[in-house]
């Protein structure tokens, strides 16, 4: 009895808990969506036999610039691709190897490109700037004219922010970056002190302020969303990373999983979290550093040496994380974090792992996909 009373005392802490670190994690299924008749004659992405991993499809989009985003639907055998040389969205069907649809949507830059979780939808930029703003001769990027489309008809579904719809911008500088939750319905800019966040299905908006001069001051160099949309990460440019809560709804931090600032405004090309939010990586400074942040907050970190690093996707076990440069795609085995594969990869831009976790997808400068898998 004694027992029961602890626990049930305990209960409303063990709750918060929950809501702060893992968003009830425990909750989440962790399954792997069926596959389809392409997928099913192959192998599950596993640390033992990623090496055997193989070009199974090369389709030509276009000559005329780079792959910055890919999506996969399992269900219908498709590819979204977006095209830098045009700025347009494709659709491709891995059946025919037929285009399917081409919308021109007039993206300019891969900054603040992304598609939600099931690939709905499609956020990016046309209009971007560089400014040097610290002086040091070394250009910064910024965007505008964000907006979200829907993939399938390529219909504009929302204006972030100083879209002609629109008859004033809602901040007076450009956001550094931009991005969609995995759920979808949220779309979020940020500069380098706070960010904005819409929910287009609600069209509400609230702003959050993420710099502290009380605390120490930082930039902002890098956010993401959870699976669930109900935290998000922050990875600052000085090296700090922290987690906020969107279930508190105040700008709560929770918790902060890294303290390693050094002053030293280093851009951060990728942040991810895992698809059931077991891990968190990030790449900053030629380190990849990976928190495991399931229950744990982040306490346990690994951290390593990777020049030229620029992209990271995780498979959907959760077991691999696929780091990519300009000229390979590095595979490591989250268990003891050692290297299980290197591909080669020519030209890499952009990189995707399907959600039944069978293909391992990329593009490249040439405005080639390849789709790799193991038969």
């Amino acid at each position: 009895m004694t027992r029961t009373k602890i626990i049930l005392h305990k209960m409303p802490y063990l709750l918060l808990g929950c809501l702060l670190i893992s968003s009830c994690s425990i909750e989440k299924s962790e399954t792997i969506p069926p596959t389809n008749p392409f997928t099913n004659n192959l192998q599950s992405l596993s640390k033992t036999n990623v090496p055997k991993l193989e070009e199974l499809e090369q389709i030509t989009i276009s000559n005329l610039g780079a792959i910055a985003g890919i999506n996969y639907r399992v269900a219908k055998n498709e590819l979204s691709v977006v095209n830098m040389g045009d700025g347009s969205l494709e659709t491709w069907s891995l059946d025919s190897k037929s285009q399917l649809a081409d919308f021109d949507l007039g993206i300019i830059t891969p900054k603040g490109l992304g598609f939600d979780g099931v690939g709905d939808y499609l956020i990016g930029a046309t209009r971007h700037e560089f400014r040097d703003d610290n002086g040091d001769g070394i250009p910064v990027e910024y965007i505008d004219d964000i907006k979200v489309w829907n993939t399938q008809t390529g219909d504009l579904t929302f204006c972030a922010t100083l879209c002609s719809e629109q008859s004033n911008a809602t901040r007076p500088s450009p956001y550094l970056s931009a991005g969609l939750s995995p759920t979808g319905q949220l779309a979020y800019e940020y500069d380098k002190i706070g960010m904005k966040i819409d929910n287009f299905e609600t069209n509400q908006s609230k702003d959050v302020f993420l710099s502290s001069p009380d605390y120490y001051w930082h930039y902002v160099g890098r956010i993401t969303f959870n699976s669930t949309g109900e935290r998000y990460a922050v990875a600052y440019q000085e090296g700090a990373v922290r987690i906020f809560s969107q279930v508190l709804n105040k700008g709560i931090l929770s918790p902060e999983i890294s303290r390693n600032v050094d002053k030293d405004f280093q851009s951060i090309p990728a942040l991810v979290f895992s698809p059931e939010d077991k891990w968190l990586a990030r790449i900053r400074a030629d380190k990849i550093t990976i928190w495991r942040v399931l229950w744990l907050g982040g306490k346990l970190k690994h951290e390593f040496d990777f020049p030229n690093a620029k992209l990271l996707a995780f498979d959907y076990t959760e077991d691999l994380l696929f780091v990519g440069s300009d000229k390979e795609i590095t595979i490591i085995n989250l268990a003891d974090m050692s290297t299980v594969a290197t591909l080669s990869t020519p030209n890499l831009t952009a990189l995707t792992i399907s959600s039944d976790n069978r293909l391992l997808i990329w593009g490249d400068s040439m405005g080639t996909i390849h789709v790799w898998g193991i038969p």
